[in-house]
């Protein structure tokens, strides 16, 4: 990489507590070849790089997060796809799919699939993963609703059934991936770094600290992609990101923060997501609402959205979107306001709440561009009104440990960075899994939320709507355990020769990338 280069693009990173570590930057060099950089490229210059801000800790098909989906929507398939521009359904392993009874969800697979391995993908591969899911404490298990079983009526035949109607059944199967079952089964954690599913591309190598290279599965029963094969690399930094694609380094780089968007050729794309805190309401001083109330109005969403995120984004008042069922347009951004802030923390204090014990920010690198400076303005902030604030930035493995742990430890007095998406367009899993008691992210027991939640999940259309609007407000106005922050955009940096439209899902389908030449 020329060395002029690079210093400019690491000018214009926002200030930092420490200096970037930016050792070990380049492509291997028989890469660098097959990309096109050496007598080779004729023949294998449809191989790409892609650059990400984090490596994912696993290749685990159920869990649909930022970290995962980028690599494992290439190897893992679904039932169903997603549009790549809106929240509509498309088939994908499965043809059809219709509501039998009103209990009962029947798909119609489609024929000639093949897992990596060879195996034959069916109805009783389908079978074995959905219910694998619903038994297991996975990601994805909380976005069903409980009893739910899947039965392979024939070779081609799915039966998903629910022990109360689920009107969206089809839109949480479109979350989890479907590994090849004998396999997973075999060794369920050795199959998270050795995937095997159905999807265009198989893994060739997953080398721990460094890259995942796939390359196209030539039995893929779609149509071929252009693409032949892909390196995916970890660089933490967004001026490191844009470096390589400057240089030939990479094609796509994601999360390219703001003030590197000028420097590339990148494109921006809306997406539903909504970076936030969760407090752990069962820690003093948390667990006094003023403190939550102070600590949701010291925020300034508008200098947020203006500097931190480059206007690549809008003050946040709500865990979902406009597009997303159960959006309450009622739930305003809170207005920033550090005296009611003041306030509210020294009324808390004098009615003997521990407002100086120390609360800890627990981040997480890369989780959306300028994490960890969004963290230093939010402690800054929480400082200003007279608490106790600490920042610890993490990866996504010891990360997401933290932000996992059920119960909450009564000492942790911790707030976590997060970040929401609702790929699905319906907030009934986003409430199963942040609100209700059982919720693998729940840092609430309140059996009124649970109820209107088990009330909320059969309805369907305008009923529906209605009642996840009236949920919201409810946790907001009686418990407010999260402070939303912004509804982000997602910005990608393009290599010249690389044409792709991103998705407002976050998916990097290689599949959809074409390369000039």
């Amino acid at each position: 990489m020329d060395e002029s280069a690079r210093n400019a693009a690491l000018s214009h990173e926002v200030s930092r507590r420490t200096l970037f570590q930016v050792a070990g930057l380049g492509a291997s060099a028989g890469w660098l070849a097959a990309r096109g950089a050496g007598p080779a490229a004729a023949q294998t210059q449809q191989k790409v790089t892609v650059v990400l801000p984090e490596e994912p800790p696993d290749l685990d098909p159920f869990y649909y997060a930022l970290s995962h989906i980028p690599v494992t929507r290439n190897i893992y398939e679904s039932l169903l796809q997603r549009d790549p521009q809106s929240p509509d359904l498309l088939p994908g392993l499965a043809t059809e799919w219709s509501a039998t009874s009103p209990t009962t969800w029947r798909f119609i697979l489609r024929q000639g699939v093949k897992f990596h391995n060879g195996a034959p993908f069916n109805a009783d591969a389908a079978a074995w993963t959905v219910n694998w899911v619903l038994t297991q404490k996975t990601q994805a298990t909380g976005n069903f609703i409980a009893g739910t079983t899947a039965k392979a009526v024939d070779e081609v035949t799915l039966d998903v059934t629910t022990p109360v109607p689920d009107p969206i059944l089809p839109r949480r199967i479109y979350l989890i991936g479907m590994p090849e079952p004998q396999s997973f089964q075999a060794d369920p954690t050795a199959a998270l770094r050795t995937p095997i599913g159905t999807g265009p591309y198989k893994l060739i190598e997953y080398k721990g600290g460094d890259r995942i290279t796939v390359e196209a599965f030539p039995d893929y029963w779609g149509d071929k992609p252009t693409v032949t094969g892909a390196e995916f690399v970890y660089r933490t930094e967004s001026s490191v990101r844009v470096s390589m694609i400057s240089a030939g380094e990479a094609d796509i780089a994601r999360d390219i923060a703001p003030q590197d968007a000028a420097q590339t050729r990148s494109v921006a794309v809306t997406i539903p997501e909504t970076p936030f805190l969760r407090l752990d309401v069962p820690s003093p001083p948390l667990d006094d609402i003023r403190i939550r109330q102070a600590m949701d109005c010291a925020v300034d969403r508008e200098e947020l959205a203006k500097t931190v995120f480059g206007g690549y984004a809008e003050p946040a008042g709500q865990i979902i979107t406009s597009s997303v069922v159960g959006y309450n347009p009622d739930l305003k951004p809170t207005a920033y306001d550090p005296d009611k802030a003041k306030g509210l923390v020294e009324a808390a204090k004098a009615d003997g709440a521990p407002v100086d014990l120390q609360l800890t920010i627990f981040g997480r690198n890369g989780i959306y561009p300028n994490a960890a400076e969004a963290m230093d303005v939010v402690q800054a902030w929480y400082q200003a009104i007279g608490l106790n604030v600490t920042v610890n930035m993490m990866d996504v493995k010891p990360w997401t440990d933290i932000i996992l742990q059920q119960p909450i430890p009564a000492d942790r007095r911790g707030i976590l960075q997060s970040s929401a998406g609702n790929e699905i367009g319906d907030v009934g899993p986003t409430v199963n899994g942040y609100f209700v008691s059982t919720g693998s992210q729940s840092p609430l027991r309140d059996t009124k939320i649970d109820e209107m939640q088990a009330a909320a999940e059969v309805l369907d259309g305008d009923a529906r709507n209605k009642a996840y609007q009236d949920i919201l407000k409810y946790i907001q106005d009686t418990h407010l355990p999260f402070i939303y922050l912004v509804h982000t955009q997602a910005i990608y940096a393009l290599s010249e020769r690389t044409t792709w439209q991103p998705r407002t899902d976050n998916l990097i389908l290689l599949k959809e990338v074409q390369l000039a030449g």
